[in-house]
């Protein structure tokens, strides 16, 4: 039976420090432990694995299968997981973060495993899914898994702020407001940690309108000022990831290329829609708020589109980063 069998492979693994014999010698194993998603209890599978800078990545290969591996569903359930991982001499067992790769960067690493081990070419051969690749990120540090969720927070405050400046378009669009101006958070100055991934976000919304102010008086102003704060922030996020949280990244993890030449590109996309947002507050005077709304709509669709992506692919790497800061 096949839980024998692991079980037998299992045993030895861990008596020989990592080394087993038969149809698994001299491959390079790792015993990957999953919370069962049914059972909620620990799961135990050896599987092959390829190293990919300070990162592996394991393969739901399940030899070719129609169905893909039991722990590939349990770590989509609870991605924290427990690798032990040998030298031929002890074994040594961590905590990793699992995050499976998509796209182009998914169809690399499949293609380079495939080239140094040609049965993964004939697994997929025979097989329509596609055979699933997750990266397991150290996450022994606690101090690293705190940069991913940062980032997460950070996100937060930027979609905040997109809906205090949404609610106040629509305050110029009726003539309302209230006295102190106040239509969300004020999220001040927030510094994100030095790995480039957060924000200088500009100072906070000024004074308030009246009730029935024309757009070009006070209300005017005010929502100038909630826009420009707003394209600044994004500005200033952007610029980080690409001069410092980007690279930062490359170096540590490079499978993660595609994903982040993707995220370079759209914030060059973004900021050609921030760039015809701020310019609609060229003018002496507020442009019509409906159709500042429009532009903000636009630019809100594609920011969320973007933060979803960025957190699905770089959340567990900012996670297993050993340090908060990037080499100066």
């Amino acid at each position: 039976m096949a839980d024998d069998f692991n079980q037998r492979v299992i045993d030895e693994f861990r008596a020989n420090g990592g080394r087993v014999g038969g149809m698994f010698e001299g491959a390079p194993l790792v015993l990957l432990t999953t919370v069962g998603a049914r059972t909620g209890r620990p799961r135990t599978t050896p599987v092959m694995y390829a190293r990919d800078g300070e990162r592996i990545l394991v393969f739901g290969s399940n030899a070719g299968s129609d169905s893909h591996p039991a722990w590939y569903g349990n770590l989509l359930r609870r991605p924290r997981v427990t690798v032990e991982i040998g030298d031929g001499e002890k074994v040594e067992s961590r905590t990793a973060t699992a995050t499976v790769l998509r796209d182009a960067e998914r169809d690399e690493a499949y293609a380079r495993q495939a080239r140094l081990v040609p049965a993964f070419a004939g697994y997929q051969a025979a097989t329509s899914r596609v055979i699933p690749v997750v990266a397991l990120y150290w996450a022994d540090d606690p101090r690293a898994r705190a940069i991913g969720d940062e980032l997460v927070r950070i996100h937060a405050g930027i979609r905040e702020r997109l809906a205090a400046t949404r609610a106040k378009v629509d305050e110029a669009l009726t003539g309302s407001g209230d006295a102190s101006g106040a239509t969300g958070p004020d999220r001040g100055t927030t510094a994100g940690p030095e790995t480039g991934v957060g924000p200088a976000a500009g100072p906070g919304v000024g004074s308030g309108a009246g009730a029935g102010a024309d757009i070009g008086a006070d209300i005017g102003a005010e929502l100038r000022e909630h826009c420009l704060t707003l394209c600044s922030a994004l500005h200033e996020h952007h610029t980080r990831e690409d001069t410092a949280g980007f690279p930062l990244l490359e170096r540590r993890f490079p499978g993660l290329r595609p994903a982040l030449e993707r995220l370079r590109g759209e914030h060059v996309t973004l900021a050609d829609l921030i760039r015809q947002v701020e310019e609609l507050f060229s003018g002496p005077r507020t442009a019509d708020p409906e159709r500042i709304g429009k532009e903000l709509d636009r630019l809100t669709a594609e920011i969320e589109a973007h933060f979803a992506y960025e957190e699905e692919h770089l959340v567990g790497a900012l996670n297993a980063l050993d340090t908060g800061q990037p080499p100066r």
